[in-house]
C-alpha cells in the first residue's frame, strides 16, 4: 500500500474529475511503499524516550513497595496507576514496529483506553494521599463506567478478523473513524473534569492543613503533574480542533495530527519521572478528613474547616482523647466560653492570653507544632482555639504561627551575636522546616524577600 513520509500507510486517494483540471495525466508523489511482510526498522529517538518512561514505571512499581513504608494506601493506587501507564506506553511504542503491526494490528486499540482509565486512577491516588478516607467512596466503581462502555464499543473490532480490521484501518472506514473521534472527544471531556477535581482537591487540602498545621510539605510535584496534564489537554484540544477543521473543509493533513498526538504522548510520559522520583522520596503526608464531593456522590462529607464548626456542641466527656480541664483561659469554664455570645465578648481577652503565652513559651520554635498540641498547652479545645485565631487574629493557624516565627527571625537577624549566621540557619532556629516555606511566609508577611527587607535597614 502507499505510505506517507513517516512510513505509515496512506488511505486510498480519490481524484474527482472536476477538481483536477483538463490534463489527462495526474502527477502523484509517492513518498513510500508499505508491504504486508514488512521490514525491520530501527526505533527513533521518540520511541526510545517513551520506552525509557515505560521502564521507569516498571522499576518504580518494583522499588516503591520495598524501600518506602509511607502512604501505603495511596501507594497501592500509585503502583496500579504506574503499571497501567507503563504498559500503555510500551504497547504504543511496539505497535509502531511494522512486523508487530502486521501480525497484531488490534494492538492499536489498546492505548485508546488510557484516558478513561488513567483519570480515575490518578484521582483515587490523590484522594488516598491527602485525605483520611479509610474506605472507598460510595459507588466508586462507577468512576470506571466510561471505560467499561468503551470496552463494549471496541469489542466488535477486537473480535473482527484481522485482515478485515487492517483494511478498515488503512482505508479509514467511517465506522472506525467515528469510534476514534467519538471516544477521543469524550475522553477529553472526562479528563478535563477529573483534572478540575484533582486541582480542587489540592486547593481544599492546602486550605485545611493551614488550619491545623504550622508547617508545610513538599507536594509541589503534584502541581507539576497537573501542569503536565493541562499541557496534554491543550494539545489534545488543538489536535481535535485541527481534525474537525479538516473534516469540515476537506483539508487533509495527517502529519499535523500525527505529530500532535506524538507530542501528547511524549509530554505525558514525563509524568512517570515526576511521580516515580518524588513518591519514593516523599515523607509521610499528614492527612485531613475528606471534604471533597467526588463523582457520583450525593452527600457532602464532613468538613474539616473549624472556622465553620459548631461551637455550641459539647465534647464527649467520656472520650479520653478530648482534653477538657476544669477551666480555660482567664479562669472561665470551658462550657461557658464555648457559647458564641460569650466568646464574642471575650475575644480580645483570649487574644491577649494566647499572645502572651506564645511570646513567653516560644512554642512556635517547634517546627512540627499543630493546633491540637497548642490547644493542650493552652488548656483549650482545639476548635475553640481555631475560632479565636480566625476571629481574633484574623488568620489561619499556619499564618498565625509563622507570624511569630518571622518576628523572632527579625530579632535574631538584628542581633550582633548572630551576624555570622545565614538567613537559612536563623529560619530553622525560629521553627521553619524548609527554605521554601520561610521565603514564602516572609514574602507574605512583609511583601519583601528577606534580603530586600534587611537591605533597607
Amino acid at each position: 500500500v502507499e505510505g506517507r513520509e513517516s512510513g505509515k500507510a496512506r488511505p486510498n486517494r480519490t481524484f474527482l474529475k472536476n477538481t483536477v483540471g483538463s490534463p489527462k495525466d495526474i502527477e502523484v508523489d509517492i513518498q513510500s511503499w508499505e508491504d504486508l511482510s514488512g521490514t525491520f526498522n530501527f526505533y527513533s529517538i521518540y520511541d526510545i524516550l517513551l520506552l525509557f518512561a515505560a521502564m521507569q514505571g516498571v522499576l518504580f512499581i518494583i522499588v516503591l513497595p520495598t524501600i518506602q513504608d509511607y502512604n501505603r494506601a495511596a501507594n497501592r493506587w500509585l503502583v496500579v496507576l504506574m503499571g497501567f501507564v507503563a504498559a500503555m506506553l510500551f504497547v504504543h511504542v511496539i505497535w509502531q514496529h511494522r512486523e508487530l503491526a502486521q501480525e497484531y494490528p488490534k494492538l492499536l486499540l489498546l492505548p485508546d483506553f488510557m484516558p478513561l482509565i488513567y483519570a480515575p486512577l490518578f484521582y483515587f491516588y490523590l484522594q488516598k494521599l491527602l485525605f483520611q478516607s479509610a474506605k472507598m467512596p460510595p459507588r466508586w466503581v462507577w468512576h470506571f463506567a466510561p471505560s467499561a462502555v468503551q470496552v463494549l464499543a471496541y469489542l466488535p473490532f477486537f473480535l473482527m478478523d484481522s485482515t478485515v480490521f487492517k483494511l478498515k484501518l488503512v482505508n479509514q472506514d467511517v465506522d472506525l473513524q467515528m469510534l476514534f473521534l467519538g471516544f477521543g472527544a469524550f475522553g477529553w471531556l472526562v479528563n478535563s473534569y477529573y483534572w478540575w477535581l484533582c486541582r480542587r482537591s489540592l486547593t481544599v487540602y492546602k486550605a485545611q492543613y493551614q488550619t491545623h498545621f504550622s508547617y508545610e510539605q513538599n507536594l509541589h510535584y503534584l502541581n507539576r503533574v497537573l501542569f503536565i496534564q493541562a499541557i496534554c489537554l491543550i494539545l489534545w484540544l488543538f489536535s481535535g480542533f485541527w481534525l474537525t477543521i479538516g473534516r469540515l473543509f476537506s483539508v487533509t493533513n495527517p502529519d499535523v495530527i500525527e505529530r500532535g498526538m506524538d507530542t501528547i504522548w511524549l509530554v505525558f510520559s514525563t509524568i512517570t519521572y515526576f511521580l516515580g522520583y518524588y513518591a519514593i522520596h516523599q515523607p509521610e503526608v499528614f492527612k485531613v478528613p475528606q471534604s471533597e464531593v467526588a463523582l457520583f456522590e450525593t452527600e457532602n462529607a464532613p468538613s474539616f474547616d473549624s472556622a465553620t464548626a459548631n461551637l455550641t456542641a459539647q465534647p464527649n466527656a467520656s472520650d479520653p482523647s478530648v482534653f477538657s480541664p476544669p477551666s480555660g483561659i482567664g479562669g472561665m469554664p470551658i462550657s461557658s466560653v464555648e457559647s458564641p455570645k460569650i466568646l464574642a465578648q471575650n475575644i480580645l481577652l483570649f487574644r491577649e492570653k494566647i499572645d502572651a503565652f506564645m511570646v513567653k513559651s516560644k512554642a512556635y520554635k517547634n517546627p512540627n507544632l499543630t493546633l491540637h498540641e497548642l490547644a493542650l498547652k493552652l488548656k483549650m479545645q482545639p476548635h475553640l482555639l481555631s475560632k479565636v485565631i480566625n476571629d481574633g487574629f484574623e488568620c489561619n493557624f499556619f499564618d498565625f504561627v509563622n507570624g511569630y516565627r518571622i518576628e523572632e527571625f527579625k530579632k535574631l537577624a538584628h542581633d550582633p551575636r548572630m551576624k555570622n549566621q545565614t538567613f537559612l540557619s536563623l529560619a530553622f532556629e525560629v521553627g521553619f522546616n524548609s527554605k521554601t516555606a520561610f521565603n514564602r511566609s516572609f514574602k507574605k508577611m512583609t511583601n519583601q524577600t528577606p534580603r530586600e527587607f534587611f537591605a533597607e535597614k
